[in-house]
């Protein structure tokens, strides 16, 4: 369950707005950063074979994070908890779809959330802010008896440092979640971010510096 008000992108990050990203840094910072692994192809299809820093480092540039499990979960599976982003039923393509292939963004009209996100049952599976557990849902119940609310995962993890993952390369189901390693750019991997509101209203309204107004 979530308390705190937050926007999702509406859609995966393209290849051409990670391009735009990397154009901006490399001529901001003089520095360059790596291609998404689909960079070549369709400018509008999710930006895949992306490293968790990376995405994270896209997110801050433009503004936002990158969701956490239960945001990402929530706005797929709406306040019903559907199975998919439709509903409880079968999917039905318009063409032919297999899970892991790419299209460009909202071609499938109908892998739409009950809060107007598009393809979060297929595409790119998805970056999250988590670090990934097996079992942190049976350990956050067993921490207390109240209502965990946007849970952060673990605290610490032992190998590989991992972070959550959602979609699943051979089905639709959202609730479905695994572990990534951070330094791996995964071929079918991508990302999408979060706007969280409270944190965007308490930036603008830090004070600026006003030091020309200083009397000498």
């Amino acid at each position: 369950l979530l308390e705190v008000p937050y926007y999702i992108d509406i859609f995966e990050v393209t290849v051409a707005r990670h391009d735009a990203f990397r154009d901006f840094y490399r001529q901001s910072e003089g520095r360059r950063m790596d291609p998404a692994a689909n960079h070549d192809g369709n400018p509008e299809n999710p930006a895949v074979g992306i490293k968790y820093l990376d995405a994270k480092f896209y997110a801050k540039w433009s503004g936002k994070e990158l969701p956490t499990e239960a945001q990402w979960e929530r706005a797929a599976r709406g306040n019903q908890g559907f199975s998919f982003p439709w509903g409880n039923g079968r999917p039905i393509w318009h063409q032919p779809r297999e899970p892991g292939q790419l299209d460009p963004v909202g071609t499938f009209a109908s892998d739409l959330s009950p809060f107007g996100v598009y393809d979060m049952a297929g595409n790119a599976r998805e970056w999250c802010l988590d670090l990934y557990s097996p079992v942190i849902y049976r350990e956050d119940v067993a921490a207390g008896g109240s209502t965990v609310r946007n849970p952060a995962g673990p605290k610490t993890f032992q190998g590989t440092k991992r972070q959550v993952v959602k979609g699943h390369k051979t089905g639709w189901a959202v609730w479905q979640r695994a572990g990534q390693p951070q330094n791996e750019a995964a071929p079918d991997l991508g990302f999408r971010c979060v706007l969280n509101v409270l944190a965007a209203a308490k930036d603008l309204e830090k004070p600026t510096s006003k030091s020309s107004d200083k009397k000498k």
